[in-house]
């Protein structure tokens, strides 16, 4: 097995870190509050990762 899938909470721990939990061992479990903003990360970036890809060979640059 090359790379286990991670567990949903640890999913969602990265998540909540990218919209500012600490993840400190004290901290207890991420909310709504930072999971909304890290959800929204993922979807730039999942989006920029997409037009990327779907420009791929075109010359184009910003």
């Amino acid at each position: 097995r090359a790379s286990a899938q991670p567990k949903l909470n640890e999913v969602l721990r990265l998540i909540a870190r990218l919209g500012g939990f600490p993840g400190r061992k004290g901290d207890g479990e991420p909310g709504a509050k930072t999971i909304w903003p890290g959800l929204r990360e993922v979807h730039v970036a999942a989006k920029t990762l997409r037009l990327l890809r779907d420009n791929d060979g075109d010359d184009t640059s910003v």
